[in-house]
């Protein structure tokens, strides 16, 4: 893997790297017990994102803050590296150990327990981008001119103006998962290039991203019966019933991904296989679940060159859509779904279940 990476990068230094993910894994770990999800932003993608902000709100629901201490990673190491069309993605295992400590609305202790876990974070950026000896997004720094940065709504710098989370100049941080995904259900090679032959920036990792976004705005109007947080990512006939299934807490996600492509007149329809585990009651074991979601646009579609990690943007002014809720642009009021251009959730269909005694870290 990492001759790989300097093949494209020879200023590629992997202690380097993993330092800088070791130091992004602590400050996204510190935004999670804080509930400020604002430090990790600079360098996650809308799907890291959404899935933090979407789990906080969860535990706010419950009344209940996550407090985690004494934080050790005990290995860090690069697991892959994959070329995707125009983006190359390098996933990081890492192992790590902490008190995890659940807390009532008096900061009473409810729950604690020491927790060990194996996550894979996986990092994307342009093929031919070149690592600079300076601080970039893991840092909080525009990785073009290095001014510290707070994400406004348009993730641009506020000093140089590009874009930060572009994967034009840095690493963005475009998954977290407990498992990574089966060898034999990977799509085949010849399925994304006939794919890439109408849209030549198509990436697997950023569909998975999207898709990531939509499974955890489903997961939060199946609590909130919110129909306005669902509607931009998916048909008008589906959100109700999305809304209308079993509430589900203590969600987590194994694994996001692309299984398949089918065409149909003027439409291309991608398959996603998505492993979850997450507790119809509280009192009771999770579940592991395995479902199936059906993504629809038009088929001569093109992927956007602008804000490339950002899910969901504005396509009239480019504002980033940053509140989970958020269905009309808060800039200009266009609607922000577009079901000719953008990923739109068109089937759910939840294929098994299994009890287990513990969700994953």
């Amino acid at each position: 893997a990492i001759h790989k990476i300097k093949g494209n990068d020879v200023n590629f230094k992997p202690k380097e790297f993993l330092a800088r993910v070791e130091s992004a894994f602590m400050i996204v770990q510190n935004s999670w017990s804080t509930g400020n999800l604002i430090p990790m932003r600079p360098f996650s993608s809308d799907g890291v994102y959404e899935r933090f902000s979407i789990q906080l709100e969860d535990l706010k629901a419950q009344k209940l803050k996550n407090k985690l201490s004494d934080i050790k990673i005990q290995s860090c190491k690069i697991y892959s590296h994959d070329i995707d069309g125009k983006y190359e993605s390098t996933t990081v295992e890492l192992s790590a150990s902490m008190k995890d400590e659940y807390l009532n609305e008096k900061g009473k202790t409810v729950k604690s327990s020491p927790a060990e876990f194996t996550e894979y974070w996986t990092f994307t950026r342009f093929v031919g981008v070149k690592t600079k000896n300076t601080k970039g997004l893991l840092e909080g720094c525009c990785p073009e001119c290095t001014v510290p940065v707070v994400m406004n709504q348009h993730a641009k710098c506020p000093a140089c103006n590009v874009i930060l989370r572009s994967g034009e100049f840095d690493w963005v941080l475009t998954e977290i998962t407990q498992e990574v995904s089966d060898t034999d259900s990977e799509i085949s090679f010849d399925e994304i290039e006939n794919v890439r032959q109408k849209d030549p920036y198509f990436s697997v990792q950023l569909l998975e991203d999207h898709a990531s976004v939509i499974f955890w705005r489903m997961m939060t109007t199946r609590r909130t019966k919110n129909l306005k947080v669902l509607e931009s990512v998916a048909q008008s006939d589906l959100c109700q019933t999305i809304a209308d299934l079993p509430v589900r807490t203590d969600i987590g996600v194994g694994s996001v991904e692309l299984t398949g492509f089918e065409r149909m007149p003027n439409q291309l329809v991608a398959k996603i296989h998505v492993k979850w585990m997450a507790k119809t009651n509280p009192k009771e074991p999770s579940e592991r679940f395995a479902s199936d979601m059906v993504l629809i646009r038009r088929d001569n579609a093109q992927s956007e060159l602008q804000n490339k990690m950002g899910s969901l943007h504005c396509k009239s002014c480019g504002l980033a859509v940053g509140d989970v809720v958020d269905s009309n642009c808060s800039g200009c009021g266009t609607t922000i779904k577009d079901e000719g251009r953008q990923w739109i959730l068109a089937g759910w269909e939840t294929l098994k279940s299994t009890s287990i005694e513990s969700k994953a870290a």
